[in-house]
């Protein structure tokens, strides 16, 4: 299949419509099976549609013009970095007159983000064994209470974390390829990198692939196992005795292992998270590839060495996995599958989200825990009058909003989200900065000059030096 085959299909769609559907399915290249398995229908039942012995009900028309739309959606995936965490020691390698330079939790946070060391806030905490964190939004940046080598200063974004470090970064002019090779400034571990691809057309079925996984029509190749988790999820449906739907993840792999798979219905999670209606989700599924340890810094070399995301990502999900499209024919990949991986689709390509810090969840904690008081507050005041609640000796909302006190932490808040950029940035990153578009990898890394890495040949090193795990 390729995308003259979809472009002459939408023609064939806007001159016959779907009445045509042999005219179109051909026009794509796909056989009656391959049609059948993308719409999620027997082939008996294609067959007679096409030979004119049976109509298509509406739910089954927009079922089958949906197909089509995706065979000519111009971007249905994209790929974004969902996960990152990175340690750096305190003492790096230097030349020969200063074998080693000390570095700090200030130089790692004004190096890596550019934000002024003063506008983060520093509180105690016990995670990863260590003891203390800086916080900007959703930055953290930990560190231990005694200069420990084995824990140096580690750098942890989380999804948020990451969509607001794409929001800085567009700002100051850079990219993740910037900020990567900005941290190999300080000799970084990078101990966990999450790539997530983003299924906004619904190529893949997750009921599917499980229901694959159930039948055995799936060859994990390196991992063992695969686990599934259903949960109920809120509904937007008039009828309220409706029974919940079950939102899907499937796990390839242990979670447990430097690498592992998420796959699971992104839009059922936007539902139970923000009561976003299913229909009304950007995404309809996220494919997230987690890598640990070794497993993360030779995926990050590897990127940096291609300068391109999308290949190495689908390189290590098909070098892991792979559908079939039945138990008794496993030399035929599953159609869906085989789209997801490439064939057939307009290539996918690392994208930005940028987002603002904001306090969503903040929001959310007052809807959920104090909005309910607040009215009844308010209801008795306005039943009873503000004069007789001071006589039973409380306080008004009114009173309480005037006499309320931020605390330091409200205020630094405040202060990420009004403060002018040029009042967080540090001085170097106020000034243009060149970033070339390639650095030799020779540089960062011994490798030799020109050697190309194969995601093959590192992850065999990485299994060799694991004992094969």
């Amino acid at each position: 299949m390729n995308w003259a085959f979809y472009q002459k299909a939408q023609l064939c769609l806007e001159v016959v419509g779907i009445a045509d559907l042999r005219q179109s399915r051909e026009a794509c290249g796909l056989t009656q099976k391959e049609f059948a398995e993308l719409v999620g229908v027997n082939i008996t039942y294609l067959a007679r549609i096409e030979r004119g012995e049976k109509e298509l009900t509406e739910k089954m028309r927009q079922r089958f013009e949906g197909v089509f739309d995706l065979l000519g959606y111009t971007v249905p995936m994209d790929v974004i970095y969902d996960y990152v965490r990175i340690r750096f020691p305190f003492f790096l390698s230097g030349t020969a007159e200063l074998t080693q330079a000390k570095v700090n939790a200030k130089e790692i946070i004004e190096g890596l983000f550019g934000i002024r060391f003063e506008a983060w806030e520093q509180k105690p905490i016990k995670r990863y064994h260590y003891d203390g964190m800086y916080i900007y939004g959703d930055f953290t940046v930990l560190y231990p209470s005694k200069e420990d080598e084995n824990l140096g200063i580690l750098v942890e974004l989380k999804g948020r974390g990451c969509r607001q470090l794409e929001n800085l970064m567009v700002e100051q002019g850079r990219t993740w390829r910037s900020f990567f090779f900005t941290c190999f400034e300080y000799a970084p571990v990078f101990k966990r990198l999450d790539l997530a691809i983003n299924d906004y057309f619904g190529i893949l079925s997750i009921p599917e692939l499980i229901a694959k996984c159930e039948d055995d029509a799936y060859d994990l190749k390196r991992m063992r196992v695969f686990h599934v988790h259903k949960s109920s999820t809120p509904i937007h449906a008039e009828v309220l005795d409706e029974k919940p739907p079950m939102a899907c993840t499937l796990y390839l792999g242990s979670r447990k292992s430097d690498i592992y798979f998420c796959i699971y219905e992104k839009d059922r999670e936007q539902e139970a998270k923000l009561g976003i209606a299913p229909e009304d989700a950007v995404s309809k599924n996220r494919f997230e590839v987690r890598l640990h340890e070794d497993r993360a810094n030779l995926a990050l070399l590897e990127i940096l060495a291609r300068d391109n995301v999308e290949s190495v990502v689908l390189d290590i999900i098909d070098a892991y996995v792979q559908f079939f499209h039945s138990v008794k024919n496993k030399k035929r990949p599953c159609h869906r599958w085989a789209q997801f991986i490439g064939v057939g689709r307009q290539k996918i390509k690392l994208t930005m989200h940028p987002e603002p810090y904001d306090i969503r969840r903040s929001y959310g904690w007052m809807k959920k825990q104090v909005m309910s008081t607040l009215k009844l507050m308010a209801g008795l005041e306005q039943k009873l009058g503000k004069e007789k609640i001071r006589e039973m000796g409380l306080t008004t909302l009114q009173d309480m909003f005037a006499n309320a006190e931020l605390s330091d932490r409200h205020e630094r808040l405040f202060g990420h989200m009004t403060a002018p950029m040029e009042d967080i940035l540090t001085p170097a990153f106020l000034q243009e900065r060149d970033y070339p578009p390639a650095v030799r990898l020779d540089e960062l890394v011994n490798v030799k000059p020109g050697e190309a890495l194969m995601i093959e040949r590192l992850f065999a090193e990485a299994n060799k030096k694991n004992g094969g795990n």
